[in-house]
């Protein structure tokens, strides 16, 4: 009983996440700019048989544009 239960409240949990995330997307929405302070962009790339290449970027700066109306028109622009 308390498992079938719990498994109500699981499904009904995962059935309420696009509303709450269409919440946070509204909230979300806006304008922000990337502190290169605060942020980290790095790579890394493997090859098989071992070694590879891994790396930071140094200098960066980036905005975020979230459109509360058309989240294909939100943009990502770092340079």
């Amino acid at each position: 009983m308390v498992a079938r239960i719990f498994g109500f409240a699981a499904v009904a949990a995962c059935l309420a996440m696009p509303v709450f995330a269409a919440v946070a997307l509204s909230d979300a929405a806006g304008s922000y700019t990337i502190s290169p302070a605060g942020s980290s962009i790095r790579f890394s790339v493997g090859k098989a048989g071992g070694g590879g290449l891994a790396g930071a970027f140094a200098r960066f700066k980036g905005s975020i544009r979230i459109d509360n109306n058309d989240v294909g028109r939100s943009r990502v622009n770092i340079t």
